[in-house]
């Protein structure tokens, strides 16, 4: 039998020396009522960013590196108007995609991207557009003649992109500090570049790199012209991230990992984390599948009595 618990806030693990006995769970709905689950073994599949926040919650013994090189694939996006109807809310999302630039002619200098062509729905469209007022309302009503490309840098792989660091606020909840660093930077120039020039080619009657400070542009000149004098900075220029990855390292080297090569937790014997926090860098796609490869191999070799 399973039993499914939602809508609830897991605030800490309860362990004895290195034993989980337990796991404390607030349901929302419930104020001053709390549960505790009793379990063997306990299965931590928080994402690359609540699960180090609830070890950390927890107060358990572990490795100076956890929370640390967390990734995100930032992403950066250009959005083009055509003259046609484009209706980019139909049909299957994201069919279309470039991996030709995932590393650069010089890999260990260049941040590389994955290029994609994602659907654009009027919610989505609405919460990335960098306008307001009448210029947010006159921009969402050409929504069916527009088409949006997206890169995802994949960091990692350079000493200037160590990704990010989970903390926790004052009230317990998950932090991310995550500097967009000039190598970073760099990527993201390259990036907006690439893709203007590819809608400009495809027939685009206007570019427009989602940035503060970006204008529409009608020409490849004045594109690069443009996209030179922008500053990449966070906060200038937009950026959003849908993939979580890294933090609770895999190893054998209890001081340089938080879990072992079987998704156990090192400290606790009961304890096991199978999420994309495993990862110890992005990796060079959209890692869910990758995700479900991982832990089904953990589960397999960690719990081949219960699958038979």
């Amino acid at each position: 039998n399973v039993t499914v618990i939602s809508d609830a806030f897991v605030e800490k693990l309860l362990f004895k020396k290195d034993r989980i006995e337990g796991v404390k769970v607030y349901p929302r709905n419930k104020t001053n009522h709390h549960l505790i689950f009793r379990s063997e073994k306990v299965i931590l599949s928080g994402g690359a960013i609540n699960s180090p926040a609830l070890i950390m919650r927890s107060h358990l013994p572990t490795s100076s590196v956890l929370g640390k090189r967390t990734f995100l694939h930032p992403v950066v996006l250009s959005g083009a108007l055509f003259r046609e109807e484009v209706s980019p809310y139909y049909g299957a999302p994201q069919t279309l995609y470039s991996d030709s630039l995932m590393s650069g002619p010089f890999p260990e200098e260049e941040a590389g991207f994955k290029l994609e062509v994602p659907p654009i729905h009027p919610l989505l469209l609405a919460s990335v557009l960098p306008f307001y007022g009448e210029h947010h309302r006159s921009a969402m009503k050409e929504l069916p003649r527009m088409h949006a490309m997206i890169a995802l840098l994949r960091d990692g792989f350079h000493p200037d992109s160590q990704g990010g660091v989970v903390e926790l606020a004052s009230n317990g909840s998950a932090l991310l500090d995550y500097p967009i660093t000039k190598h970073l930077q760099e990527g993201m120039r390259k990036a907006l570049l690439i893709m203007g020039e590819a809608q400009l080619a495809a027939g685009a009657k206007a570019v427009l790199p989602l940035h503060r400070e970006s204008e529409k542009v009608t020409n490849l000149k004045d594109l690069k012209t443009m996209i030179s004098s922008l500053s990449m900075k966070g906060g200038e220029v937009t950026v959003v991230s849908a993939h979580v990855m890294g933090g609770c390292a895999m190893g054998e080297n209890e001081e340089t990992s938080v879990v072992n090569t079987f998704g156990r937790y090192h400290q606790m014997e009961n304890l096991y984390i199978f999420d994309g926090s495993l990862f110890p860098t992005s990796i060079g796609t959209n890692p869910m599948i990758s995700i479900y490869a991982l832990v089904g191999y953990l589960l397999e070799q960690n719990f081949k009595e219960a699958k038979s």
